[in-house]
């Protein structure tokens, strides 16, 4: 094989996933697959977003973590053992008030762009 085909090679068999991808798209698209879960994803939050008080589950989605994460945030601020605690009521299960959770989620941000920039400088 010459040294030209051996470096086209992985540029056939890329184009080649890339057709295979493609055709594989279309074909979800047009079963009506990928619009659905779209869709269902943005009726969710929607919902959510329509809602005073959300649940672990629907924190998890919005905020894109593990509900184990936010039940040691709960922990965390029950215990007095955090700075920027996470608002939640106990009412036998934990809810988060949608707007007072989407404020601390944003100065958690805050803060960890803070934290790194400080690292950069140091």
């Amino acid at each position: 094989m010459s040294e030209e085909l051996k470096e086209t090679e992985p540029l056939m068999n890329l184009n080649a996933f890339k057709q295979l991808l493609k055709e594989a798209m279309r074909e979800l698209i047009d079963e009506g697959q990928i619009a659905v879960n779209l869709d269902e994803t943005a009726r969710k939050l929607a919902e959510i977003k329509a809602k005073p008080f959300i649940t672990i589950a629907e924190a998890e989605l919005l905020y894109r973590c593990s509900d184990s994460h936010l039940y040691k945030q709960i922990k965390l601020a029950r215990e007095g053992k955090t700075d920027n605690p996470i608002p939640y009521i106990d009412v036998g299960t934990y809810v988060l008030p949608y707007e007072e959770f989407l404020q601390w989620e944003k100065s958690r941000r805050e803060g960890d762009n803070q934290n790194v920039e400080k690292a950069e400088a140091a």
